[in-house]
C-alpha cells in the first residue's frame, strides 16, 4: 500500500515547497521525540513526517512519487465504486448504514483515546533540569520573576501541568531565595 505523503504533511497535491516546508516545520516541531519525552507514538510520526517532506521536496521524488500516486488512486477510486455498486445491488441500505455507524463510533472511540493519552502525557511532563536551573537563577530579578509568570500561565493553558506547577514552584522559590540574599545585603552594609 502506497502512503499518502501529503495527506501526511496535511498538504493539497498541488502545493508548492514553501508551503511544504511550512507544514514540514511545523508539523516536526509538534511530533519532535525530544519535545514529547521520546515517546514511541510520537517518534513514528515523526519518521512519517520526515519520510514525506523528503520525497515531496525532491522534485525527481515527487515527480516519480506523483505517477504511482495517481496510478494507485485512481484504481482505487475504481475499485470502491465497484464495491460499493455490489454492496449497494446485494444488501439492503440499513445494513451499510449501521456499518458506517458503527466504523465513526469506532473512530471516535479511538481519536478520544488518543486524546486523552496526549492530554495525560502533557500533565504529567516536567522541565528538564536546565530550564529549572534558569528558571531558579532568573527569579533574583524583576524581569526573571515576570517571565516564570509568564511560563506559569503559557503551561497551564497548553495542559502541561506539572510543568506549570514547577515553574511555580521555582520561582517562589527564587524569588524567596532573593529576598533572603536581599536582606542579607542590606544587614551586611549597615
Amino acid at each position: 500500500m502506497i502512503k499518502n505523503h501529503y495527506q501526511i504533511l496535511g498538504i493539497n497535491r498541488n502545493a508548492d515547497n514553501k508551503e511544504i516546508k511550512q507544514a514540514y516545520k511545523k508539523l516536526a516541531v509538534k511530533f519532535h521525540p525530544d519535545k514529547n519525552n521520546g515517546d514511541k507514538y510520537f517518534e513514528e510520526r515523526f519518521k512519517e513526517i520526515q519520510e514525506s517532506y523528503e520525497v515531496l521536496i525532491n522534485s525527481q521524488k515527487k515527480s516519480d512519487y506523483d505517477r504511482i500516486y495517481d496510478s494507485f488512486f485512481s484504481n482505487k477510486q475504481k475499485e470502491n465504486y465497484s464495491q460499493s455498486q455490489s454492496t449497494y445491488k446485494n444488501t439492503d441500505t440499513s445494513y451499510s448504514n449501521q456499518r458506517q455507524t458503527e466504523r465513526k463510533q469506532e473512530q471516535k472511540k479511538k481519536e478520544e483515546a488518543e486524546k486523552s493519552r496526549v492530554s495525560n502525557i502533557k500533565k504529567n511532563t516536567e522541565l528538564a533540569f536546565e530550564d529549572k536551573a534558569w528558571i531558579f537563577i532568573a527569579n533574583f530579578t524583576v524581569v526573571g520573576s515576570i517571565v516564570g509568570l509568564f511560563m506559569f500561565v503559557k503551561y497551564r493553558a497548553e495542559g502541561y501541568n506539572k510543568k506549570s506547577s514547577q515553574v511555580c514552584g521555582i520561582s517562589v522559590l527564587g524569588v524567596f531565595v532573593g529576598l533572603i540574599l536581599a536582606v542579607i545585603f542590606a544587614l551586611g552594609n549597615k
